[in-house]
């Protein structure tokens, strides 16, 4: 009895000294794109979530719902990595736009079916050669010129002659925010989501740039949409807050790990012996030949090699911060990713066969995959 207390007591002396440490011990840096409006770290949108009144003086607020669930006009701030709006919400948002709503969307890759609809072209591949000649970027708004890191910026828009997009903000002359009126209502763009980061505002000048989209909305309420990047929220478990913040994390792991170490050891000896069971079936081969069977049914070979070599192009940047995929390039991709340079050749040429409008058979989507597939290895 004795040695359990004492086992008891330098157990809680850990786990309280862990604690501690763990509580004053500084938050490291993390730039990973979340714009969430509790998050204080580089890439986060406590910032611009703390000011939206000081824009919209009859309030704020953070939901986690699509476009699609409103029903009259409003004003919204949606920014995410990657936004891939469905049809209906689509619609949807065009009708609120003429009924007076003001939209700001920012991100960095648009899909083509809102590009599409808003007759708007974009460029994720733009020749770095051309354009990122030293580490700072130029972004110029009317009179304003700042710079942000050439890293933040991946895409641009591109307008026609004739297109009634006005020009917001550009980047070595090419248009990375833009808008345009919709009935009584205005959808502004920007392929620029991390100018409205922590970081993005404290950027030197760079507060103008989220200054100039949200000056052209309406001033009364808005919602800060987080829908279209972590989808419908957070857990609603008691728990959540414990989860969130790293020291009551790790406290709470190691009153389990204790608990269940004390329990281990006090069982071996009480333990009764345990009648084996027959091994449940495993389901998950069944449901993914299901969902297989049904992607095949719809032979869509088209769009689904299209969006295997945007995420395959995608990944090159992120990973080996691979900007220009021209032939010059080959040699070192092929260095970066350790793939033999004639397999990255034969992987070009296919992606360039495929973008230039050329047929994909089922054959054609299983050569990709498996030319992409050897990227990974």
């Amino acid at each position: 009895m004795k040695k359990e207390r004492q086992f008891y007591i330098i157990l809680s002396i850990l786990l309280i000294f862990y604690v501690v440490v763990e509580h004053y011990q500084p938050e490291p840096l993390q730039w990973i794109p979340t714009y969430a409006p509790n998050d204080k770290q580089p890439y986060g949108g406590y910032i611009l979530y703390d000011r939206l009144e000081d824009f919209f003086p009859e309030g704020k607020r953070e939901v986690f719902k699509t476009i699609y669930e409103y029903d009259s006009a409003f004003n919204a701030v949606i920014l995410c990595s990657d936004l891939d709006m469905p049809a209906e919400d689509l619609t949807q948002m065009i009708e609120l736009l003429n009924q007076g709503s003001s939209i700001l969307i920012g991100s960095v890759a648009l899909e083509q079916k809102l590009l599409d609809t808003l007759g708007l072209e974009d460029s994720p591949e733009f020749d770095p050669a051309a354009f990122f000649v030293s580490d700072s970027a130029h972004i110029n708004i009317g009179q304003q010129d700042f710079y942000y890191p050439s890293t933040m910026i991946n895409n641009h828009f591109v307008l026609s002659d004739s297109s009634d997009w006005q020009v917001l903000a550009e980047f070595s002359g090419n248009p990375v925010m833009i808008n345009k009126d919709f009935g009584k209502g205005t959808l502004i763009l920007t392929t620029i989501p991390l100018a409205f980061s922590n970081y993005g505002i404290l950027k030197g000048d760079g507060y103008h740039f989220a200054e100039t989209a949200l000056n052209l909305m309406r001033p009364t309420s808005v919602d800060y949409i987080r829908y279209y990047e972590v989808g419908r929220g957070e857990s609603t478990s008691p728990l959540r807050y414990f989860v969130t913040q790293p020291a009551l994390r790790w406290a709470v792991y190691l009153t389990l790990f204790g608990v269940l170490l004390v329990l281990f050891i006090n069982s071996r000896r009480k333990q009764r012996a345990i009648p084996l069971l027959a091994p449940k079936t495993n389901t998950t081969v069944e449901y993914v030949k299901t969902l297989g069977g049904l992607h095949y049914r719809e032979k869509n070979h088209q769009k689904a090699a299209q969006k295997l070599i945007n995420y395959f192009l995608k990944g090159l940047r992120e990973k080996y911060f691979i900007k220009d995929f021209g032939e010059e390039m080959y040699p070192k991709i092929a260095v970066k990713t350790g793939v033999r340079e004639q397999d990255v050749v034969k992987t070009f040429d296919l992606i360039n066969y495929i973008k230039n409008g050329g047929g994909v058979s089922e054959q054609t989507l299983i050569e990709l995959n498996e030319k992409i597939t050897a990227f990974k290895r």
